[in-house]
């Protein structure tokens, strides 16, 4: 039940509300602002990724349907690189428009799961949240998006900044 909970509610606005399909991709920096500190018994194999400020970089396809009033919602895939270590992203994306002009501000909340391959056997995984502010510039039919937020999962959390492009 849980897990088609979602499927009807994507199904449902669906067929309730005009909608179009949308595409967007994205990549920007990560920037390292906070982690708790692991035990020290354990040699550092309690932390979700290494040690040190340092900055990321995420890649990132989101698809999904964009309602009347600039409603976005849809489902994201993210590969991330932060120091020597890989991770993924799989995220439910919402996103709203302030306005319907071709200018205009946009919220945007990101909830999901990560798994990265870090220094632990089997890898680390946690659930995610990220949330942010951005500015948008509409062409003809694509946009151009800015936006930075906040991404916190496990023991740390980051400032990002998202450069996107909707096909």
């Amino acid at each position: 039940m849980k897990r088609t909970l979602p499927l009807w509610l994507l199904f449902l606005c669906h067929r309730v509300a005009a909608q179009h399909r949308e595409l967007r991709l994205e990549a920007g920096p990560l920037f390292h602002l906070a982690q708790q500190q692991g035990d020290p018994a354990a040699g550092g194999l309690d932390r979700h990724l290494p040690p040190g400020p340092a900055t990321g970089l995420r890649l990132a396809a989101a698809g999904g349907y964009r309602f009347r009033r600039g409603l976005f919602l849809g489902a994201s895939v993210s590969y991330l690189r932060y120091q020597q270590v890989n991770g993924a992203q799989l995220a439910l994306s919402t996103m709203n428009d302030f306005s319907r002009k071709p200018t205009s501000l946009f919220l945007y909340t990101d909830i999901g799961y990560t798994h990265f391959r870090n220094q632990q056997p089997a890898g680390a995984q946690s659930s995610f949240w990220e949330s942010g502010l951005g500015w948008r510039r509409t062409f003809a039919a694509r946009q151009l998006r800015l936006g930075a937020g906040i991404l916190a999962f496990r023991q740390d959390a980051f400032a990002t900044i998202r450069v996107g492009y909707t096909l």
